[in-house]
């Protein structure tokens, strides 16, 4: 059944992707990947006076920011006050984004040759730039009409989708590259099923695998290889519900909390929104979603076992929990 899904994604995928986002195909070797706002934060980053001044902030980082940075700022609504304060509560996420930021120039070439293969496989396939910046640490990335915004730092601290820095940027952004190409993720319908969802998401796995040789969440892969007739049977009594907007959302979770199985299966929203999850409720489901709000969890990273671990989603955060 999964691999009938993966081929009917694939078919929607390219039936429906002449629309998106932009007129007209242009050469991915154009495509923009702008990450001068990191370079000049981590410019900045050692002088105590940014995390204890928004004013400094905003004359010294956000006052010069890149037409993309602009309009990450207005989605995630980022301001001085607001990154000053993400500063002085998470020294470890920013100064573990250093390192990331130091691999960028490789995943550079590496986005390019992704979307040079997308354009192959897809030419009627649309790139809008990519901007690459430093955010308050509450969103992974998002997309409009305008490009594709991607947090360094959140995106940098979310091991848990994959262990290698440089793999997961480039995986995770092609993802949503491949999103970009799918009207159908850009619409945010509550009336859509737990099957639409899987199929955008699916589909966007699908071209992400053909772009970059890998899957965007291959842990959540191995996760679920192991346990495809459970999730098959579950999938099937669940594919039809509306309001569903994870791929394979196992929500409510009280109806989904089966052994060891991720609240999340298929990561992101199938709308471009990385790391952002909502679920959306219903008046008949709100009971069952009581065990699905937003609990504060340890900050350790807890996959140290090799298997894939419980995730526990939150309006401003995706983390992981250890499963009993």
């Amino acid at each position: 059944m999964m691999r009938r899904l993966a081929l009917l994604a694939a078919a929607i995928f390219a039936a429906a992707g002449g629309g998106a986002m932009a007129q007209g195909v242009q050469d991915s070797s154009r495509v923009a990947i702008v990450t001068s706002d990191v370079d000049r934060f981590f410019a900045l980053y050692d002088d105590p006076a940014l995390a204890a001044d928004p004013d400094a902030l905003a004359a010294r980082y956000l006052a010069t920011p890149s037409p993309g940075l602009v309009e990450f700022m207005a989605l995630r609504r980022i301001t001085p006050d607001r990154l000053a304060a993400a500063l002085r509560a998470k020294p470890a996420v920013y100064r573990d984004a250093r390192g990331c930021a130091a691999k960028l120039d490789k995943v550079r070439g590496r986005l390019v040759a992704a979307t040079d293969r997308l354009a192959a496989l897809y030419p009627k396939a649309v790139f809008p730039p990519i901007t690459i910046a430093i955010g308050r640490a509450s969103s992974a990335g998002t997309a409009n009409a305008k490009g594709l915004y991607i947090g360094l730092e959140m995106l940098c601290a979310a091991k848990f989708i994959e262990a290698d820095d440089e793999d997961r940027m480039v995986h995770v952004i092609a993802h949503e590259y491949a999103h970009v190409q799918q009207p159908l993720a850009q619409v945010d319908d509550e009336n859509a099923t737990v099957l639409h969802a899987a199929l955008v998401e699916g589909a966007a796995e699908f071209v992400t695998e053909r772009m970059t040789g890998s899957v965007a969440y291959p842990l959540l892969h191995q996760w679920a290889a192991e346990r495809t007739a459970e999730l098959e049977t579950a999938f099937l009594a669940e594919k039809g519900r509306k309001g569903a907007r994870f791929a394979l959302a196992l929500q409510p979770a009280g109806r989904w909390r089966l052994a060891r199985r991720p609240r999340l299966l298929g990561g992101l929203p199938h709308r471009p929104g990385l790391l952002r999850p909502r679920a959306r409720q219903d008046a008949g489901a709100a009971r069952d979603h009581r065990d699905a709000r937003p609990r504060r969890l340890p900050r350790r990273e807890r996959l140290g076992t090799g298997r894939i671990e419980r995730f526990q989603v939150g309006r401003n955060r995706m983390t992981t929990r250890k499963t009993r």
